[in-house]
């Protein structure tokens, strides 16, 4: 069962993969627009859970698709993020969970998440290849930060 599962998992994080614009990378373009929410959130972020060593995954996919790994819980939703950041340099992101494959997470729960939605801030650090979700749009409180292992 535990082989079965993480085929699934890995194929679930993988069968879609993202390839950045011909001509490199957004930033190395000086003509082309500025980054959107969804140009910096696409791809796969890990996050180590300080208190137990456990790691989450967190696969955005470009159509709105969000695929979460967290302990032995795998999670499908959708999710929307904002183009422009907030004033306080924060993305406004919202997801909807559609699907929860039960299992102990990293915070050592059992919860049916399905039909949950969240709204979270995210602060992107200038190399795009980390965040920080913040509770509030001003960002209080949060944890992170998640970092960036494919695009």
């Amino acid at each position: 069962m535990v082989a079965v599962r993480l085929i699934f998992i890995a194929s679930l994080l993988f069968a879609c993969g993202f390839t950045p614009p011909e001509g490199g990378n957004i930033e190395d373009r000086p003509n082309a627009a500025p980054p959107t929410g969804r140009d910096l959130i696409v791809g796969v972020w890990t996050w180590t859970l300080p208190s137990n060593g456990c790691n989450e995954v967190y696969r955005y996919y470009a159509d709105g698709k969000l695929a979460v790994i967290s302990g032995e819980e795998v999670v499908l939703g959708n999710y929307q993020i904002a183009a422009q950041p907030n004033e306080s340099g924060r993305y406004k992101l919202t997801d909807t969970i559609r699907v929860d494959h039960p299992g102990i997470d990293c915070a050592g729960q059992n919860v049916d998440l399905a039909g949950d939605s969240a709204t979270i801030y995210i602060r992107f650090h200038e190399s795009g290849n980390a965040y920080w979700p913040m509770y509030s749009p001003s960002g209080d409180s949060g944890f992170g930060p998640l970092f960036r292992v494919a695009h």
